[in-house]
C-alpha cells in the first residue's frame, strides 16, 4: 500500500483506550464502492476516507497501526509516497516488520453512512466541533482548505480535500440551533 504522507488518517481514530471496539482504534484498509483501495477511519463522530495505492487490495485488506502509518511516513518512498506492504505483519521499506492488529471485528459499514446525496440547496444551521473538523482535515491530509457540504440538518457533513488527494471525510453535527 502506498499513500500520500501528508494524511494523517489516524486523527479520525478514537483516542479513548476504553473503547470496547478495536476497530475503532485502527485505520482499516479496503475498497471503495467502485473498487478503489482505500484508508478507512472513524471514531464515531467523524469518518476519513483516503485513496491508496494497492497492488493487491484482496490480500493487503485489513487493519492498519498508527504506528506503522507514522514509521512508514518518516521513510517516504518513490514519487513522495509512505510505503507499507501489508500481510501477515505490516512490512516498510527499510526492511522492518510491524505486528497487524487482531482481525477479531469487523470494521463498520461506513459505505452505508457515505451517501452521495444531490439534493435542491436549502437553507438551514447546524453546528460542529471545530477540533473535530480540524481533526478530519488533517486526517484527509488537507489541514488548511476543505471544502464542506451539507444534506441536512441532522445529516453527516460530507467534507473533501482541496489538495488533489482524492480523499474525503464525513463529520457528524453536534446539533441544530433552535
Amino acid at each position: 500500500m502506498e499513500f500520500n504522507p501528508k494524511c494523517i488518517i489516524e486523527k479520525a481514530i478514537s483516542r479513548d483506550l476504553a473503547v470496547p471496539h478495536r476497530h475503532l482504534r485502527h485505520p482499516y484498509l479496503t475498497q471503495d464502492a467502485n473498487g478503489n483501495p482505500v484508508l478507512v477511519a472513524t471514531d464515531g463522530h467523524i469518518l476519513a476516507v483516503v485513496r491508496v495505492e494497492s497492488e493487491n487490495i484482496e490480500a493487503e485488506s485489513g487493519m492498519i497501526t498508527k504506528v506503522a502509518l507514522k514509521a512508514a511516513r518518516k521513510l517516504v518512498g518513490r514519487q513522495n509516497l509512505a510505503v507499507i506492504h501489508a500481510g501477515k505483519s505490516l512490512d516498510l521499506i527499510d526492511g522492518s516488520k510491524l505486528p497487524r492488529p487482531p482481525e477479531s471485528v469487523e470494521f463498520p459499514n461506513w459505505q452505508q453512512i457515505v451517501k452521495q446525496d444531490e439534493t435542491q440547496a436549502r437553507v438551514f444551521s447546524i453546528r460542529l466541533n471545530p477540533k473535530l473538523l480540524a481533526d478530519l482535515a488533517s486526517a484527509i491530509g488537507s489541514p488548511e482548505d476543505v471544502q464542506i457540504e451539507f444534506t441536512g440538518p441532522g445529516s453527516p457533513a460530507k467534507v473533501t480535500a482541496l489538495n488533489g488527494t482524492d480523499a474525503f471525510g464525513l463529520i457528524m453535527p453536534t446539533g441544530v440551533p433552535r
